[in-house]
């Protein structure tokens, strides 16, 4: 069978096969020839077809590659903000979950107080109420300034009180009454004078403080006395005498009507029967018709109205 080179090439062709073909161009191909031809014809386009796929693999595979160059660095931003939002969350949730989850603590239970226990607490609230004045020198005779003076010489050599009146105090007694009278007015004088002192810093120190809290203090020291009084053994804090904290500024208290009447008596009786008179009127108010009381009783009420008037004047309010 055969086949015109012409017809064949009839449809484009590309260069190199044109210039393979261009010196048989009007030959007449067996068909063996002509499957060569169309053989080389198609090795070619593919090569062609197989150059280009792979340009265009290389330029695809460059732009791929440029782009994930640049997607990492978009990633790990994104990542980045990604964990930062779910740590907070997390913190969020596990701090609303403590909150949540947290019991309140159970309240203490209240264990009622022993007798002696609140008698402990009302023995430190007086005590705190009933303040603490410098001390009132009691050294006031010549035997007590003496025995003092040789207490101190004693007390450098480190001798106790307790031991120098247990072991001395008949060699001091004798050695006191041996002592001349001038020696004796030097130590009353002595007495006297320490008294002074220490009467006058407890003025002062009383007029560092107001009339209502003496006031409150001594009301306090009494309390503190009749406790000592009513217990038995006397509990720890009660051993001091707690004793009234004088005050100039104290108004002097109401009197009653039979202290009236007492008081009339005995200002007619001579001194040596003043004291036997007050006993003896005191008892004897009780039988007096009602018309004598009246006088004394009238006293009475305007003396407790003076008394209260007084004590406003100087900031204390006390009960009708």
């Amino acid at each position: 069978m055969l086949f015109s080179v012409g017809r064949v090439f009839a449809r484009p062709a590309s260069a190199n096969v044109l210039k393979t073909l261009a010196p048989v161009r009007k030959t007449v191909l067996t068909v063996g020839q002509f499957n060569n031809v169309r053989g080389m014809a198609t090795a070619t386009k593919k090569a062609a077809t197989t150059k280009a796929i792979a340009t265009r693999g290389k330029a695809v595979s460059k732009t791929k590659a440029a782009a994930a160059a640049k997607k990492p660095v978009k990633k790990a931003a994104t990542t980045k903000a990604r964990t930062s939002k779910t740590t907070a969350k997390t913190t969020a949730k596990t701090t609303a979950k403590k909150t949540a989850t947290k019991v309140p603590a159970k309240p203490r239970r209240q264990v009622a107080k022993t007798d002696e226990e609140k008698q402990k607490d009302k023995i430190k609230e007086l005590r705190a109420r009933a303040l603490s004045p410098p001390q009132i020198n009691t050294i006031a005779s010549p035997w007590l300034v003496f025995l003092n003076d040789k207490y101190q010489a004693y007390k450098a050599d480190g001798d106790s009180l307790s031991k120098v009146l247990r072991e001395k105090s008949a060699k001091l007694t004798a050695e006191y009454k041996s002592l001349q009278p001038s020696q004796v007015e030097a130590l009353k004088a002595k007495a006297e004078k320490s008294k002074a002192l220490k009467t006058q810093e407890l003025a002062n120190w009383v007029n560092q403080h107001t009339p209502a809290e003496i006031y409150e203090a001594n009301l306090a020291r009494a309390q503190l006395r009749r406790m000592k009084a009513s217990l038995n053994p006397v509990p720890r804090g009660l051993g001091s005498t707690f004793a009234a904290i004088p005050d100039s500024r104290f108004p002097k208290r109401a009197r009653v009507a039979h202290i009236f009447y007492a008081q009339e008596k005995a200002a007619a009786v001579p001194t040596e029967k003043k004291l036997e008179t007050l006993m003896k009127a005191m008892k004897d108010f009780k039988g007096l018709p009602e018309a004598e009381k009246k006088k004394y009783l009238d006293m009475q009420v305007a003396d407790a109205t003076r008394f209260r008037n007084e004590l406003k004047s100087i900031g204390i309010q006390r009960g009708e």
